[in-house]
């Protein structure tokens, strides 16, 4: 038991502790990328929160009627509701080569994960879809 004890204390220990194993040259550069990542994270959340704000916010009957001039009357999309548009953006998002393509994009101006942003743009639909009006 003492031995099973001793490798979980090795295994699981903190960062700083582990820091305290580091060089210290490399010890400095994680603790600055760190504290630059966290800023990153804090500016790129206020920059999105009046979005954020406004999807709240959003006229659906005015969404619907964008669906339906750009995609329901367009004869080369085959999409007829919000049910197929959902179903659509599910098979784009899920798509490996797709996915690929956007992680190793250059111009990420989201600066966020794109794990996340497909995410909320599957669960934003997902929810529009059943409230549907």
């Amino acid at each position: 038991m003492n031995e099973t004890k001793k490798i979980y204390d090795r295994l699981v220990v903190p960062i700083d502790t582990m820091l305290e194993r580091i060089n210290p040259k490399l010890k400095t550069k994680l603790r600055r990328h760190t504290a630059e990542t966290n800023v990153k994270i804090q500016e790129n959340l206020e920059r999105i929160k009046p979005f954020l704000d406004k999807m709240k916010n959003l006229d659906k009957e005015k969404l619907l009627k964008c669906f339906n001039i750009l995609i329901f009357k367009d004869e080369g999309m085959k999409e007829n509701n919000v049910n197929d548009i959902f179903k659509r953006l599910k098979r784009i998002l899920h798509n490996r080569n797709y996915l690929r393509n956007l992680n190793t994009a250059k111009n990420n101006w989201l600066e966020l994960p794109i794990d996340d942003v497909v995410k909320n743009v599957l669960d934003f639909f997902e929810i529009f879809q059943f409230a549907n009006i």
